[in-house]
């Protein structure tokens, strides 16, 4: 379940607009990466509760099983995460394509954490160019292995009641590969983010 928004809709479509660009760009990154050309829907935003977070991932909801890696980045205007989840089958086919072995945890982690790489990097370097912020970018770690995605929640990151979600589904042209894309802000962060989305948008 999604609450309305804490802030206006001119905020929300300058947040939609910059965040359209910024995972656009990581949608290019994931193409090179995956050889392959990769769709790119318009960025849905939410305001969700930190234990609701399974819900938002819509293009997932049919997956048995789920895995997640997230990345925090951090300006002074506090902690967000970037997280990429993607089904199992997914990160098989992902595997198959690139010509990598999955045959244990290591090596499923190992390419989580590739993917994850490959993504967010771009969108948080294409993100501080926008927002003339610089980030202060974390290692990627690994959240949840082989999960089913209704225990997939954002509880263990943070201790706030809700949390503005941005959400890109990333699909692969010809393949049956597709993962998700999400920037988490906290509730902390809703008047910085306010401040940001203003700055943007006087010019």
């Amino acid at each position: 379940m999604s609450y309305p928004l804490p802030f206006s809709e001119t905020h929300r479509d300058c947040l939609q607009e910059v965040a359209n660009i910024a995972m656009g760009a990581a949608g290019e990154s994931l193409a090179d990466y995956c050889g392959g050309f990769v769709e790119l829907p318009i960025p849905v935003i939410r305001y969700i509760e930190p234990s609701k977070l399974s819900e938002t991932v819509v293009s997932l909801q049919g997956a048995q099983r789920v895995s997640a890696c997230a990345q925090s980045f951090a300006t002074e205007m506090g902690m967000a995460y970037a997280m990429v989840v993607v089904a199992d089958d997914d990160l098989a086919t992902l595997a198959q394509a690139r010509g990598l072995p999955l045959e244990n945890n290591e090596q499923e982690q190992n390419l989580l954490k590739a993917l994850t790489g490959v993504i967010c990097d771009t969108c948080l370097a294409s993100l501080a160019e926008i927002a003339e912020r610089r980030f202060k970018v974390e290692p990627v770690f690994v959240v949840a292995v082989h999960e089913p995605l209704e225990a997939l929640q954002l509880d263990d990151l943070v201790s706030v009641d809700f949390v503005t979600s941005v959400e890109i589904n990333y699909q692969l042209e010809a393949s049956d590969f597709n993962c998700d894309l999400l920037l988490l802000f906290p509730e902390t962060l809703n008047q910085p983010l306010l401040d940001l989305l203003d700055q943007i948008l006087l010019q």
